[in-house]
């Protein structure tokens, strides 16, 4: 990049004009998180930023030639972090973006993530004779170590990012069953605990960061409360779709097209109404684990409890099946690869005319 360094006597010409072949020096602009500094020591890879000092020499020479500082530099708004520097550890690599675009193919794989996690948890639980408390611990394993491999990516991985959501989803699932069905906690008394639980999270979450949104996780406290709110949605959804259920009696196939239509709804509000659209996608995905629960149990149930009578295994091999073919399916065309600012994604801050 080639810029004149204003405030400087040019020669007779006027102060930051563009001088054509003058003299040259090279100097390194590295990226502050408040501001943007020349950096004297120089210990970042030289980019050559071609300036007119009115020194004597020519702009064929190399860069090398010339390490010295500027005498003077002025804050700018140009992005030249070495975040391109080849060989180096980017800032901006280590902090893309780490979830998905929110797109049709989000809402449909979360959808089936949660069909998963309410059919999976009965087939550990129930057919394989598990248990409540060994499946709890099993899936518990897994998903942290699966989210010890998400936690070190640099980037959104489509396998691993919904492979964490497939677990958690099991997880949340088993979370409220063991406090309903081991402990004895009424179904009440569990939907306002996650309810609670999941304001209190959003609360720390913004509090620390100044956002609930989730096209800024890049870093690993705002990846963290991202993560525990998911957990506790998938909960909450359970609690909140079991007692449903139960109070209402409203029966698989009713259920599902009560959520489905409550979910059109917040849709519906944040396009006509201009509702809030974080908001929207929180309140709709804590709707979609109801939604996903009665789905699957419509289908594994059996035709005398009012379900299709597919089973446990037969639900869960189909959704996985069609999770996994998305997943390839993203991973190849990267269609839900969020498009990251590369000055935002370093961690600048871009200055506005009255600061620069």
């Amino acid at each position: 990049m080639r810029v004149p360094v204003p405030g400087k006597d040019t020669g007779g010409h006027r102060p930051g004009a563009w001088q054509g072949p003058a003299a040259w020096q090279t100097m390194m602009i590295t990226v502050d998180h408040d501001a943007m500094r020349c950096d004297e020591r120089m210990k970042s890879r030289p980019v050559l930023l071609v300036c007119a000092t009115g020194a004597p020499g020519s702009m064929e020479r190399s860069q090398d030639k010339f390490r010295e500082p500027l005498p003077t530099c002025r804050s700018m708004t140009t992005d030249t972090t070495d975040a391109y520097a080849p060989g180096r550890r980017s800032r901006a690599r280590q902090t893309l973006n780490k979830v998905p675009e929110v797109t049709l193919y989000f809402w449909v794989i979360k959808v089936l993530c949660t069909t998963v996690g309410e059919t999976a948890a009965d087939l550990l639980n129930d057919n394989l004779g598990m248990g409540l408390t060994n499946t709890s611990y099993l899936m518990s394993a897994l998903l942290v170590v699966t989210l010890v491999f998400q936690f070190r990516a640099r980037s959104y991985v489509p396998g691993l990012y919904w492979l964490s959501v497939v677990l958690i989803s099991v997880v949340g699932t088993l979370i409220s069953d063991n406090l309903t069905d081991n402990l004895g906690v009424p179904l009440q008394t569990t939907t306002v605990v996650f309810a609670v639980a999941l304001a209190i999270t959003f609360f720390a979450w913004y509090a620390s960061e100044r956002t609930l949104s989730i096209h800024s996780i890049r870093t690993a406290r705002r990846e963290s409360f991202y993560w525990l709110a998911i957990l506790f949605t998938f909960a909450l959804g359970t609690s909140a779709g079991d007692l449903t259920a139960e109070k209402l009696n409203l029966g698989y196939w009713l259920s599902a097209i009560v959520f489905a239509a409550l979910i059109a709804a917040v849709a519906l509000a944040h396009r006509t109404l201009d509702f809030n659209a974080v908001w929207s996608f929180w309140i709709a995905y804590v709707l979609t684990r109801p939604l996903g629960a009665s789905l699957g149990d419509y289908l594994s149930q059996p035709t005398a409890d009012g379900g299709l009578g597919l089973g446990t295994v037969g639900t869960s091999v189909l959704f996985l099946v069609v999770i996994l073919g998305l997943v390839v399916f993203l991973t190849r065309t990267r269609r839900d690869v969020t498009e990251d600012d590369p000055l935002e994604a370093s961690g600048a801050r871009r200055l506005s005319p009255s600061e620069g």
